[in-house]
C-alpha cells in the first residue's frame, strides 16, 4: 500500500515536465506570470492612490488603520517629495 502510493507520488513528477515541454506551455506560464505582475501592479497603485486620499483628506484615519512597512514607507516618500515641490516653488 505505501508503496503504491510513492510510486504515484513519482509518476505524477513526471506531468509537470510533460507540461513544460514545447513552447505552448512555457508560453502559457511565462504569460500567466506576466498577468499577475500587472495585477500586483495596479493593486498596489489603487493601494498608494488611496493612501494620498486619505492622507490629504482624513490624515487622522492614518494613524490607527493597519499599514504595512510598504505603506509607512511609501507615506514617507511621498510627504517628503511633497515638502521638496513647495520648498522649490517658494524659491
Amino acid at each position: 500500500m505505501v508503496q503504491h502510493a510513492v510510486q504515484r507520488l513519482f509518476a505524477q513528477a513526471g506531468f509537470t515536465r510533460k507540461f513544460l515541454e514545447g513552447d505552448s506551455g512555457v508560453n502559457q506560464i511565462a504569460q500567466a506570470g506576466k498577468r499577475l505582475r500587472r495585477l500586483a501592479r495596479q493593486q498596489q497603485w489603487k493601494r498608494q492612490q488611496s493612501l494620498i486620499r486619505t492622507l490629504e483628506n482624513r490624515p487622522d484615519l492614518l494613524r490607527e488603520a493597519p499599514l504595512t512597512d510598504e505603506d509607512h514607507e511609501f507615506i514617507a516618500q511621498y510627504i517628503n517629495q511633497r515638502l521638496e515641490e513647495s520648498q522649490f516653488k517658494e524659491e
